[in-house]
């Protein structure tokens, strides 16, 4: 990864926490998914009301809460290249064949970024709280393409905007 791209993506990321809004949503998210029976629910950020500009890569930001315990079930994007970071909890993650620990974003530590290219499979497995992370993805909010590896179904996720 290109120094300057992930130092953009560092800044981005750093604008992100500090956002007042940001606990809000990541409060709505939990809800929305203790009463839901998915393991994960996500919100992209709309890029027009983002105080930055995003790489050229970056076509959509994105917040995901994972169910404490509940993996995500193996899933890829055959449309976007997935850049994650942790923002809270912990746990595991599989890419690929692969299996990483999370650990928390530091803009000091490119190893807190997981790369993820298209047609990859992974699986998040959050510990014993739920799991927050911020997404890059390489497609616009509308386009994202979720493909379960084992069962083969397609959806793509819904902008709650």
């Amino acid at each position: 990864m290109k120094q300057s791209y992930l130092t953009k993506l560092n800044k981005i990321t750093e604008l992100i926490f500090n956002d007042s809004d940001l606990i809000g949503i990541i409060e709505k998210l939990k809800l929305e998914l203790n009463l839901s029976d998915q393991p994960f629910l996500g919100k992209a950020i709309k890029s027009i009301s983002l105080p930055f500009t995003l790489p050229d890569e970056i076509k959509s930001v994105w917040i995901f809460v994972i169910k404490k315990n509940t993996p995500s079930i193996s899933h890829y994007h055959p449309n976007s290249v997935q850049h994650t970071t942790v923002i809270e909890g912990c746990g595991k993650v599989m890419i690929g064949d692969k299996l990483r620990d999370l650990k928390s974003f530091d803009s000091s530590n490119e190893n807190t970024w997981y790369i993820i290219d298209k047609n990859l499979p992974h699986e998040f497995f959050p510990g014993n709280e739920d799991l927050v992370v911020l997404s890059f993805h390489s497609c616009l909010p509308e386009d994202l393409i979720e493909v379960k590896s084992k069962s083969g179904c397609e959806r793509k996720y819904v902008n709650e905007n």
